[in-house]
């Protein structure tokens, strides 16, 4: 399947795969790019194969100016067997896929990394819930940097997070919650989704979800 659906990257895509020893992340990387450029076509009159990218500032990468993107921003993760891409129109996007069962020293990042709040709130969560609320933190921080295109030279404990709307503030007047819109949510039992959308203040945002599969590409 993925070999038929190859010819849409660009040739830097498919030399940077094949730099990519490990086949399971070789595979998510093709995934992931390959998914970005059908979406891209999806919502574009461009064909597939006739997107390619430039870095911004800090290695985001975006449209490259001749493509006629017509304002089309996307933004991609891949992690553990799962991919995903935000596709929006003009407004900054992020998005973090992660998996649930990484095992990392999860109270040593989050004294490091978290907000105080963040902290307490895992810290005195069950044992049984901890895991949960410690990537649902990291997911929806990870989808913010990425959004700004900062990824991690934008502290992570600088803004906080509440998990049950989910909504953001910032603890050092460094941005405007009423700026970003977020989501969060499980496409399968072991991986967690989260986007972080821009919007102007008081307009409302529609957002939609699709999860498809490999078979689904080739219609898409």
């Amino acid at each position: 399947m993925i070999e038929r659906l190859r010819p849409v990257l660009s040739k830097q895509e498919v030399a940077r795969s094949e730099r990519i020893r490990d086949q399971g992340k070789r595979r998510e990387y093709l995934a992931a790019h390959i998914l970005t450029h059908l979406m891209l076509a999806h919502f574009s009159v461009v064909g597939a194969a006739d997107w390619h990218f430039v870095s911004g500032p800090h290695g985001r990468p975006e449209p490259a100016p001749d493509v006629g993107a017509n304002g089309l921003r996307f933004n991609l993760s891949h992690t553990a067997g799962m991919v995903a891409c935000a596709v929006t129109k003009d407004d900054a996007i992020g998005v973090d896929v992660e998996w649930l069962q990484r095992s990392n020293d999860l109270q040593a990042i989050a004294e490091r990394k978290f907000s105080l709040s963040e902290s307490a709130c895992f810290g005195a969560a069950r044992k049984q819930d901890r895991q949960q609320i410690f990537f649902s933190f990291w997911t929806l921080k990870e989808s913010y940097i990425k959004a700004i295109g900062k990824g991690l030279l934008e502290p992570l404990d600088g803004f906080a997070f509440e998990l049950e709307t989910p909504s953001i503030s910032f603890l050092n007047g460094q941005d405007s919650a009423e700026s970003w819109d977020f989501d969060l949510f499980q496409p399968s039992p072991v991986h967690l989704v989260a986007l972080c959308l821009a919007r102007t203040p008081g307009a409302s945002v529609e957002i939609s979800r699709r999860h498809l599969g490999w078979e689904d590409l080739l219609i898409l």
